[in-house]
């Protein structure tokens, strides 16, 4: 074949190759290599756009990156979205600030104190130190009921574990066992610390798990 035969081949097929590549790209598909992310979707509904969490677009799931396929790359009960826009935690990491507790204990707690003001300073899963100075979180016992936070947080964990539960996804209000900002959380006339959670004959601020 003719050198000047192959040259105009090769013009030909570049064109078709760009030409398509424009034609995609006005319906909002944006390539790196072979891969690429449509860009204003959100495919796992995390209220995430796809090339905010494939930030190279390239369909992979790569390190520092979240998955857009996944609503909740780390599994720890919340969603990308909600750890990125709403509690400003890592969404790479179920336990954000290194006080202990997981980011989805401090998030749902901290969503029921709000809403129904328990009178107590809400522990953030963004904040180790909430309440400044070098006390983290886990070691405040917020509602002075005998229990640490993070001794509630364990106590729930073990309930669900018993339960065979989701363990990230328990700390709903439909299932907590013990909250961090109520003293008496099932309102029985005794202190959770008080209580006797696996009816060994130690109350619990007296049995660690």
């Amino acid at each position: 074949m003719e050198p000047k035969t192959t040259a105009l081949i090769g013009i030909i097929f570049l064109v078709i190759i760009v030409g398509g590549a424009l034609a995609l790209s006005s319906f909002g598909v944006s390539f790196v290599g072979q891969f690429y992310t449509k860009e204003g979707v959100d495919t796992d509904n995390d209220g995430l756009l796809d090339i905010e969490e494939d930030v190279n677009g390239n369909g992979l799931l790569d390190l520092e990156e979240t998955d857009f396929r996944n609503p909740d790359t780390d599994n720890d009960g919340l969603s990308d979205g909600e750890e990125i826009n709403k509690y400003r935690t890592d969404p790479l990491r179920v336990e954000s600030d290194g006080d202990g507790l997981y980011d989805s204990f401090e998030a749902f707690e901290a969503d029921k104190g709000e809403t129904k003001d328990f009178g107590v300073q809400i522990i953030l899963p963004n904040n180790r130190a909430t309440r400044g100075g070098e006390i983290f979180d886990r070691d405040i016992d917020s509602d002075g009921d005998g229990l640490t936070n993070i001794e509630e947080q364990d106590f729930n964990y073990y309930a669900r574990n018993l339960r065979g539960l989701d363990l990230f996804k328990m700390c709903n209000p439909r299932c907590t066992v013990y909250s961090p900002y109520l003293a008496d959380t099932d309102n029985n006339g005794v202190n959770d610390g008080d209580e006797d959670f696996d009816g060994d004959g130690v109350e619990n601020q007296n049995d660690p798990l």
